[in-house]
């Protein structure tokens, strides 16, 4: 049956997921034909079992740009790098590691030449991955061939929790540790609509509890002997509207408040404070438009080109911020056309709120 699953998903009859048009999945309980096999032409139902197997396949598709899209159950595998697979195979007997997975851009299909491979792994917290052993693993296989390139648990602080950066091959190689009951609290009150926003390095909008579900969401396991990484996955087919409702809220709030706050300052040409608000407003839209979108935010890198792909989106949206941070100059006038055309954005993305019904 797996076969036949994955041959009529191949054939393109259930949904229209091409080059040319966004994909439109087929409703539980519809009709689709048998595409080979000694039961070639047969219609079967199309059930519910079915359609929460492919439905993150089409959410991929209806954001990828076109030419890029890539089917799912080869997405990943043939877009890894060929030089770290020792790496992930050595992994394997590092005690402690319960799952691997593929994240970040690789896992959401908008990687290019110069990406990273981000390589989640995750850990029992009763049972913590041996660090150790992990040091040694990677001093055997990073260029450098030196120990204390990973960080032990926690050693990146809260939430971004640890890991470390390696070289393969010349190639950059990100290890970040996850603890697995941790996340799945996260995803439960993701689910729920309850998240947390922290300030951490490397996160300059802040570190948004909810990544933990997004990374879960979009990641690709390579590894995953008990099936948690898999589980987790399916409480996340489709995106929590719960959490779509309030990220709205809570950053849309945000967004106007950053710009009400800079306009005495901007008066004043006081340059730092109005592109520190002004960073906010665009971090806060992104968010807005993300959970309007129903994709999970993930990090601030990249965020604004992402846009592009978006249906729900004011026009020429990433064009426009990128001339408001040409507008930011130390004179008043400059830094007031720049908060117009923050001002502006934020009128824009609060009709498409409105629109998805939501109230501002």
């Amino acid at each position: 049956m797996a076969g036949n699953i994955l041959a009529m998903c191949r054939s393109r009859r259930w949904c229209s997921s091409d080059r040319r048009a966004p994909a439109r999945l087929k409703e539980p309980g519809a009709r689709i034909q048998e595409p080979g096999g000694p039961t070639a032409g047969r219609k079967v139902e199309f059930s519910a079992a079915f359609y929460s197997i492919c439905r993150q396949c089409v959410d991929v598709v209806n954001l990828l740009a076109p030419g890029s899209f890539r089917r799912a159950g080869v997405r990943t595998r043939a877009m890894l790098p060929n030089s770290i697979t020792p790496l992930i195979e050595a992994l394997k007997t590092v005690p402690g590691i319960r799952a691997i997975v593929v994240g970040g851009s690789r896992a959401r299909g908008n990687e290019d030449a110069v990406s990273d491979t981000d390589l989640g792994l995750y850990y029992d917290a009763e049972k913590p991955l041996a660090v150790e052993a992990l040091d040694r693993v990677v001093a055997e296989h990073d260029d450098r061939k030196q120990s204390g390139l990973v960080t032990a648990i926690g050693g990146w602080g809260p939430w971004i929790n640890g890991g470390g950066w390696l070289q393969i091959d010349g190639a950059a190689v990100d290890l970040l540790y996850r603890e697995t009951t941790q996340v799945e609290a996260v995803i439960s009150h993701s689910i729920a609509g309850h998240f947390e926003m922290v300030y951490r390095p490397g996160h300059p909008l802040g570190f948004l509890s909810s990544i933990y579900a997004g990374e879960i969401a979009i990641c690709e396991p390579i590894w995953d002997p008990l099936g948690r990484v898999a589980n987790n996955k399916r409480r996340l087919v489709e995106y929590p509207e719960a959490l779509r409702r309030e990220l709205v809220r809570h950053f849309g709030f945000d967004a106007r408040f950053s710009i009400l706050i800079a306009e005495k300052p901007a008066k004043r040409s006081d340059i730092s404070y109005v592109a520190g608000c002004l960073f906010q407003v665009v971090g806060a839209l992104l968010m807005v438009l993300f959970a309007l979108n129903r994709v999970y935010w993930l990090n601030e890198k990249g965020a604004l080109r992402f846009t592009d792909r978006f249906q729900i989106v004011p026009a020429r949206f990433r064009e426009r911020v990128e001339r408001m941070w040409e507008s930011v100059r130390q004179d008043p006038d400059s830094l007031g056309s720049a908060l117009g055309i923050a001002r502006e954005l934020n009128e824009q993305v609060v009709a498409l709120v409105e629109q998805e019904g939501f109230s501002a």
